[in-house]
């Protein structure tokens, strides 16, 4: 896991990080490429396509993403990303388990969204 996370920060230099602070700019490419490696959804149970590991393995991430020269700045860019899940894969209705696991391994970009239908008192959908 240390391996692979250090393989993806290595191909940020740190020409890309300042580019990103000087810009003030969310590191879309970064989270793109750790989500394309499975690692956005590192805390959602395998069984909903997650990797299903824990916060020490989690921790253990965000360490190598600091030290992979984005800093604190980097693991803080996917910290709510990837912490976000577990309300929803422990609490959530199975059909909002099966959307988080799409997040988690999916990108989604400025012309996609998901919306969540709600049922109201009179059993109808309310997007």
């Amino acid at each position: 896991m240390k391996r692979n996370i250090q393989d993806i920060c290595s191909n940020f230099g740190g020409e890309y990080w300042r580019e990103k602070a000087n810009k003030s700019e969310y590191l879309h490419d970064f989270v793109d490429t750790l989500t394309d490696h499975g690692w956005m959804g590192i805390l959602v149970p395998e069984e909903y396509g997650g990797a299903g590991m824990g916060t020490r393995e989690t921790v253990t991430m965000m360490e190598e993403i600091a030290a992979g020269g984005g800093g604190f700045s980097a693991a803080q860019a996917i910290h709510g990303g990837v912490y976000n899940s577990v309300p929803i894969t422990e609490y959530a209705s199975e059909e909002m388990r099966f959307v988080s696991s799409l997040s988690a391994s999916s990108r989604v970009d400025e012309t996609q969204s998901v919306s969540f239908a709600h049922r109201n008192a009179e059993g109808s959908e309310d997007a």
